[in-house]
């Protein structure tokens, strides 16, 4: 695997793996996965082999995108539902699964949010499952430029990269779609910009609803930047059925723009999006 981003605080592993190969991890201790499935035919016995060997290899944390995001991670899960069944003692291992999420997105969450109660690392691993090279060029550039927002420098490898697909992409928008290319650098930045102002806006509104019921305390209204902005709301809830009646608060407020939920639910992450991208709920 390529050691892409490596700076005082954090490591950042790449890698493409076959469905049949081995995995062995890079990194020197416990780390956070991002699994980008781009193979939906892996046999379910591989995808057991290959999810045992991410977490007995010190996966704490894993991420899957995909369109069969979810199924990886039900998989990964079944893990440590075997160890315990058999008696076994293992770590516990966070998954969350990004079946629609555009992958700038996941990356940006794989990077803020791979976290839970004392845990925590500075060693990161991104393992691609099949796919197109152009499925793997574009999970590369996403974890190149999310991780390199941290450190002013990228690494050599992952420089090279970078400018390789720079070259390519503005000899396209220079050749076919300048118009296009330029509508979207500068329209798409103050639609979201403009998003995030009406979400400040609303959570005026919303915050009032949310302190008058307890069980709310531990949650948390914000302008989202990702995408094309929107309403973040974040925190730790009891039940299921409260989040239910945290979607209906929010929902009946009507608001205005994308709303996400990231929010821990008996110790497991529940991701969320209402509305459109691009439109209003």
């Amino acid at each position: 695997m390529d050691l892409i981003v490596s700076d005082e605080t954090r490591q950042v592993w790449f890698g493409r793996l076959a469905a049949s190969q081995e995995f062995v991890s890079p990194a020197s201790g416990e780390y956070a996965l991002l699994l980008a499935i781009g193979d939906e035919s892996i046999s379910v016995d591989e995808q057991a082999a290959r999810s045992e060997q991410f977490v007995r290899s010190g996966c704490r944390y894993a991420v899957c995108f995909g369109r069969v995001g979810s199924s990886w991670e039900d998989s990964i899960d079944m893990v440590g539902v075997m160890d315990e069944v058999d008696g076994r003692p293992s770590s516990f291992v966070l998954t969350t699964w990004h079946d629609n999420e555009p992958i700038e997105d996941t990356v940006e969450f794989f990077a803020e949010y791979t976290r839970f109660d004392d845990w925590t690392t500075e060693e990161y691993v991104v393992v691609v499952v099949g796919g197109s090279a152009q499925f793997e060029q574009d999970v590369r550039r996403a974890v190149c430029s999310r991780f390199s927002m941290e450190n002013d420098t990228l690494s050599s490898r992952c420089r090279h990269r970078a400018w390789r697909w720079a070259k390519v992409v503005a000899l396209a928008v220079a050749l076919a779609i300048p118009t296009y290319g330029a509508v979207y650098c500068f329209g798409g930045y103050y639609a979201r910009d403009r998003a995030m102002a009406r979400a400040e806006q609303h959570i005026l509104l919303i915050q009032p609803l949310l302190d008058a019921e307890h069980r709310f305390a531990d949650v948390a209204l914000g302008a989202d930047y990702r995408g094309p902005g929107g309403l973040s709301v974040t925190g730790d809830l009891a039940t299921s059925a409260d989040f239910e009646v945290l979607r209906e608060i929010v929902l009946s407020s009507k608001p205005p723009v994308l709303v996400r939920y990231h929010v821990m639910i008996e110790s497991r992450l529940h991701n969320h999006v209402d509305g459109e991208f691009g439109g209003n709920p």
